[in-house]
Order: C-alpha cells, then structure tokens, then sequence
C-alpha cells in the first residue's frame, strides 16, 4: 500500500485537508482525500485579536474531524497562517488540541508565501522562470515575486476578505462612505507594494476563495470541480462585473447565486474587490487561477519534492 501523506492548511475561515500518495508525475501527488470546513476562526477578531471562544470550538470541532486521515499518515503537517500569527490568545486554541496529540506548525510570513507560491505554480500545465503572486485569504493577503522558484520578495498585509469587512464595517453599514474607505486603504498599501516591485508583465498567479468562487459563479457550477477551474484566465472585466453584482444583491439572496459557497455570501465582496484594486494598480491585464497554494505546497515539502 502505498504512504499516505496529509497536509493540513488552517485558514481564518476554512480549514482544509489535503491527503496524498506519490506520484511521479506532475503534481507528483495523487489525491486520496480533499476536505473543507468552515469554521471561520476570525469572526470579530480583527478589532481585538483575541479568538472567540465559539470560535475556537468550531475550529477544534474541524479538527477533529481530520483526525483519521492524520493519525494514519506517513507524515503530516498541520500549517497555521495569519490570524494564529496574530492572535492573543493562541495559547487557549493550542490548550484545547492538546488532548488529541496532533503539532500546529504556525509559519512566519515568508514561510507562507513561499510554501504557497510554490504550491500555486506547481499546479499549473506551465512553467515561468519568473512570476508575480496573490493569495487572497480570510485574515490576509500576500504578494510575492518568484523567479527560478526562488522568493525574491514578499509582502503580507493582514487585512484579507474576512478583515476587512469587520475592520471597515462593510457587513453591518452597506454603503459607499465605508466602500470608499476600504478602496483607499487598499490604494495607498497596494502602491507600496508596487513601489518595491519591478513588474515587468510577467505572468501572474491567484489563489485563494475568492478568485476561486469568481470562477465558479462565472461558469455557474453547483459543485466545486477542481480542474474546470484551476488555470482559467481572469480578467478586470470579469472581476468588475461580478462586484457590481454582488453588491446589489442583498446578502439574504447572494445564496441564491450559482457558484457562491454558503458562508462566503458575505465576504465575497471584500475578497473582489482586494482583488479588483490589485489588478488596478498593477495594470494587469490576466492573471491564472491556482487551485494550489498553501495545502499543496505543504504536502509538496512532505514529499520531498521541490517544483
């Protein structure tokens, strides 16, 4: 029987598994298991940094439900990002998972992007001795430049899909004014960041729900299958319409939209339009979507298999 390997991504809103065998073929893995929950870790976390305690149960309660394929792997990994960076009260999360005798790596994050970048590029019928990357998360985005798969620079603003509509109170007050305030914080920090970058056109890569949920609403499609969208091309007119869209959709009826996850109804737009201003001040034309990233990129590092 072949070894089983498990990757384990823990996001400010969803928690995946990854559980693999080894391939020699590109993705050098072969899927045994894939699995998602939702327990949105971050909720109200973005004013005080502190982990709720229902939170921390319904993370706990996700975790659980990895445990089979985790404890009978070769080896595994369990890779913690953003808001476990931030959190206060990491400790009472860590407390609570103790009894089950599993490690939380929880990654810096440089370890982040290039772990993630890697996974992206890996999962894509093409190879680019250069490349440009975005991973839109719950508690974060980061921004980083490849070149021969090395990292060359990275950027992690902890203000992702999630964050931003508690931060700048999108959810609670719909309106322009709060919009408005959203789209110059992304502005000016988006501007730095380019400022660093020497963006010379080169391809560019985006992972993350949101440029995932993009496509599925686009292609409308009920069930989410990985490779109708992994490498499909997005361009600002796409990401222009599904904004206008969704915004005036009340968040009641966004679940009715083919394509749109339950429990993503609401951070959706903030997600699109982090996206939509990181197309604007890079004056891109298309970026590829990754279904890899972050959950791919770990198992690859189990494997021992460098892109």
């Amino acid at each position: 029987m072949s070894e089983l390997y498990t990757a384990v991504d823990l996001g400010s809103n969803s928690f995946r598994l990854l559980s693999a065998n080894k391939s020699e073929t590109k993705p050098y893995y072969k899927i045994v298991k894939l699995l998602k929950e939702t327990p949105r870790i971050s909720d109200n976390f973005s004013k005080t940094h502190i982990f709720g305690e229902v939170a921390i149960d319904r993370g706990i309660n996700s975790l659980i439900k990895f445990l089979p394929y985790i404890k009978k792997s070769e080896k595994y990994k369990i890779a913690a990002t953003g808001v476990f960076r931030e959190a206060k009260n990491i400790d009472s999360f860590l407390e609570k998972i103790k009894p089950h005798d599993i490690t939380i790596s929880i990654l810096s994050t440089e370890e982040e992007a290039t772990i993630s970048g890697l996974g992206a590029i890996n999962e894509l019928p093409f190879n680019t001795e250069k490349f440009l990357y975005i991973d839109i998360g719950g508690g974060s985005f980061e921004i980083a430049v490849f070149h021969n798969n090395n990292l060359n620079y990275y950027s992690s603003t902890p203000m992702g899909a999630v964050k931003s509509m508690e931060y700048f109170d999108i959810y609670n007050n719909y309106n322009n004014s709060n919009i408005k305030n959203l789209e110059s914080f992304l502005d000016e920090t988006l501007n730095k960041i380019y400022n660093n970058i020497n963006y010379e056109d080169f391809p560019v890569i985006l992972s993350g729900g949101t440029v995932s949920t993009l496509i599925m609403m686009e292609k409308q499609l009920n069930l989410y299958k990985r490779d109708e969208i992994n490498g499909v091309k997005i361009n600002l007119t796409l990401i222009n319409k599904w904004i206008k869209t969704i915004q005036y959709t009340p968040i009641r009826e966004r679940t009715t939209i083919t394509g749109l996850e339950s429990g993503r109804e609401d951070i959706i737009f903030t997600g699109l339009l982090i996206l939509k201003k990181f197309y604007e001040v890079f004056s891109i034309n298309y970026g590829f979507n990754s279904e890899g990233g972050l959950l791919e990129g770990t198992l690859l590092t189990l494997i021992n298999k460098e892109v």
